[in-house]
C-alpha cells in the first residue's frame, strides 16, 4: 500500500471519529425568530401613569404568532418584591427565559440592558446558529443609549448582527420610546431592519389592570 492510500485511509477515519461538535451542521433554511425583550423599557406606556401595563400574553402572542420560535427572552427590574414575583409569573407561564432584577426605590438597573444584549449575541448570533440562513432577531426596546462605557448600545448591536452575520432584524417599540439612532438604521438597511410600534391602538396592548 503506498503513503497515499494511507493517508486517505487515515483521514477518512479522523472524519469518521470527529465528535458531532467538530462536524460542520447542514443549512437548516427553516424560517425562525429568536425574541429578547427589554421589559423594563415597554412595560409601561405612559412614564406619568405607571398604572398603564402592558399585556404580556397579548404582547408574546403578537411577537410570536404562528412563527418558529428558536428562543425566548426577557429582562428587567422591579423594586418590589410581590411585583417581581408576578412579573415572573406571566413571563414563565409563555416559556420565557427571565432575568429580573430587584432593586431598591429610586436605584436605578445595572445590568438588565447587557443581559438582553447577550441573549442577541449568543443565543441569535453564536456559533450554534451559525447554519441557521434564516434566523432573525426579534428585539423590544426602543434604548438607543450608551449606558455603561464601553458597552454596546443596543443599535451597535443591531447594526453588528445586520453587517456582520446578515442577520434580519425587527425592532419593537413605543414610539416616544423608540431612539433616532434605530430610526437612522432602518434609512441605512431598509431592507434588513423592520421597525414595528406597540402603542398602535389597533394592537390594544395597554391597559389600566393589574398586569
Amino acid at each position: 500500500m503506498s503513503s497515499n492510500d494511507i493517508s486517505a485511509d487515515l483521514n477518512a477515519l479522523s472524519l469518521e471519529h470527529k465528535s458531532p461538535l467538530e462536524q460542520p451542521l447542514p443549512v437548516d433554511t427553516t424560517q425562525y425568530v429568536s425574541i429578547c425583550v427589554d421589559y423594563s423599557n415597554i412595560r409601561h406606556f405612559y412614564s406619568t401613569d405607571r398604572d398603564i401595563k402592558v399585556n404580556v400574553r397579548k404582547l408574546v402572542q403578537l411577537l410570536e404568532g404562528d412563527r418558529n420560535v428558536f428562543y425566548r427572552g426577557v429582562a428587567g427590574s422591579s423594586n418590589s418584591t410581590f411585583d417581581m414575583d408576578v412579573i415572573k409569573f406571566f413571563w414563565g407561564s409563555c416559556g420565557y427565559e427571565m432575568y429580573f432584577e430587584l432593586r431598591q426605590p429610586r436605584q436605578k438597573e445595572t445590568y438588565v440592558d447587557e443581559i438582553v444584549k447577550s441573549m442577541i449575541l449568543d443565543k441569535s448570533l453564536g456559533p450554534h446558529t451559525s447554519h441557521m440562513a434564516n434566523l432573525k432577531i426579534v428585539l423590544v426596546t426602543g434604548d438607543g443609549n450608551d449606558n455603561h462605557k464601553g458597552c454596546m448600545s443596543f443599535p451597535a448591536v443591531v447594526e453588528y448582527a445586520i453587517t456582520k452575520h446578515n442577520r434580519d432584524v425587527e425592532v419593537w417599540s413605543i414610539s416616544d420610546c423608540l431612539h433616532e439612532r434605530f430610526s437612522r438604521l432602518r434609512r441605512k438597511y431598509p431592507t434588513k431592519l423592520t421597525i414595528m410600534y406597540l402603542d398602535n391602538p389597533k394592537l390594544d396592548l395597554y391597559h389600566h389592570s393589574i398586569y
